[in-house]
């Protein structure tokens, strides 16, 4: 099994719900949450699950019976993140109540019956495809009469109805997954052979589950897939079709934003397009992934685009999206990357100046089709690089900040003030849950999940700070 020595902080979330009264033969059950947003949505369709079967869930290690761990295996920093995670929660087997320990997600489905091999304090696995599978699983360990499922299955089950799912995190800004796996064949990337190709949930059960959630208190939908724009190829005679769900979700009434996550630049055709710079609940901010931007790399990395198709897409945007947020990921140090397409990355990224933007180092993943290419490029080398796109796009991020003083933005509050932190928490249109920055505003009575007017009086490179000027009149 893989390992490293230079590991990424990914978020834990223990998820926490109250359901139907203990029983004798029914445990307390405690969720950790690995990775990312799909992964959390993964979890909260477990403890719906375990819910409806009547399984009460806890917060807290230390009370728990059975705990979960939903692993995360997209880089090696993750793979060692999940590992040290399970290792510690196994912990509470001798310092606490806890008798068993499931792993699931993409570690299980990565590596299956090797985990059983190797780690002897966890009593089962499951993969990514054996999520509706939970509350067998649970019930086997607490009776092995009933049947253990010690099996890692095929991840490409279908899409599946996601709709009974327990949210883990705010009801203001929930995430809506629209499809599962990913028919993209990037040479990095392990995901395909974890979550299986791409499968679109149809339009009428996403509706549904998102009418649900705002009957919850949920203002604002998140999409995410592991590739946003592919969504509907695969039920609609091969046409991508997110345009047609934005138009449809756009129709929920008592929604008020529908933002964008994972939006490749794949499949932005023009009825997307015209979608996005339309609808008005659709708020004028895309998380689009490019990972680079020498026509090189993007061959070598297996994109399915060019820079030019790119830099359309981008100047296209702008002119037909006012106040356009764009929010990007690159790879430094991918495998043949020389100083000629390094120098054009960051001459590019500098004329683009994308409002956000994060940046990762290579990280060569056993299974990809990137770990057999040649030339590759020495850590020192790689580290530098990723130092050298944050620089400057801090420089960037800042600047593209403190053009917004003074502007008037409608900001949704997600933390109150307190007297330890006199300011409200909120986020505009371009700042996104959990990987953006935040708007901090001076007001009282400020209430989360309502919409605030906001004027702009000063930004940093992360943040903005403002003061209330009423409620908006209008969403964006």
């Amino acid at each position: 099994m893989s390992d490293t020595s230079s590991p990424v902080t990914f978020g834990k979330q223990v998820a926490i719900r109250e359901a139907s009264p203990l029983t004798d033969e029914l445990r307390r059950i405690a969720f950790v949450t690995l990775g990312c947003p799909k992964n959390q949505v993964d979890s909260e369709v477990m403890l719906g699950h375990l819910d409806r079967a009547g399984y009460r869930t806890t917060g807290d290690l230390a009370d728990a019976d059975v705990a979960v761990v939903n692993t995360c295996a997209f880089l090696e920093s993750a793979i060692k993140e999940s590992i040290d995670t399970i290792l510690e929660v196994a912990e509470h087997k001798t310092s606490s109540r806890l008798q068993k320990l499931v792993i699931a997600g993409c570690l299980t489905q990565r590596y299956g019956q090797e985990l059983l091999n190797e780690l002897p304090e966890v009593d089962a696995v499951m993969g990514t495809g054996d999520i509706d599978r939970i509350v067998q699983v649970i019930s086997g360990l607490m009776d092995p009469a009933k049947g253990l499922l010690p099996t890692v299955d095929d991840p490409d089950r279908p899409a599946g109805d996601l709709s009974g799912r327990v949210l883990s995190t705010s009801i203001v800004s929930p995430y809506l997954k629209i499809s599962e796996g990913c028919s993209a064949k990037c040479t990095f990337c392990i995901i395909p052979q974890l979550r299986g190709p791409g499968r679109s949930r149809t339009r009428e059960e996403l509706v549904g589950e998102a009418e649900r959630l705002v009957s919850l208190g949920a203002k604002e939908l998140v999409l995410i897939a592991q590739d946003l724009t592919a969504y509907g190829m695969d039920l609609y005679d091969g046409k991508p079709s997110l345009g047609n769900l934005l138009r449809d979700l756009n129709q929920v009434e008592g929604l008020h934003w529908v933002r964008l996550m994972y939006a490749n630049p794949f499949f932005w055709d023009e009825d997307l397009i015209d979608a996005f710079a339309t609808l008005e609940k659709v708020v004028p901010y895309a998380d689009m992934p490019v990972q680079h931007l020498s026509d090189r790399m993007l061959k070598v990395m297996g994109r399915q685009t060019d820079q030019k198709t790119i830099l359309t897409l981008i100047d296209t945007l702008r002119s037909r999206v006012p106040n356009l947020a764009l929010r990007t990921n690159i790879i430094a140090g991918f495998p043949g990357e020389t100083d000629q397409d390094f120098e054009e990355l960051m001459r590019l990224l500098a004329e683009i100046r994308f409002e956000k933007l994060v940046a990762f180092p290579y990280s060569a993943e056993d299974g990809t089709a990137a770990v057999n290419l040649r030339q590759h490029v020495s850590e020192a080398v790689t580290v530098e690089r990723v130092d050298q796109i944050l620089t400057q796009q801090g420089e960037i991020s800042l600047r593209r900040n403190r053009e917004q003083v003074g502007n008037l933005l409608s900001v949704l509050i997600e933390k109150e003030a307190t007297p330890e932190s006199p300011a409200a928490v909120g986020r505009s249109h371009r700042e996104a849950p959990e990987v953006d920055g935040a708007v901090h505003v001076a007001g009282t009575g400020l209430r989360v999940g309502e919409f605030y007017s906001v004027r702009i009086t000063g930004a940093d490179a992360y943040d903005l700070v403002g003061m209330v000027e009423g409620h908006p009149t209008e969403n964006l």
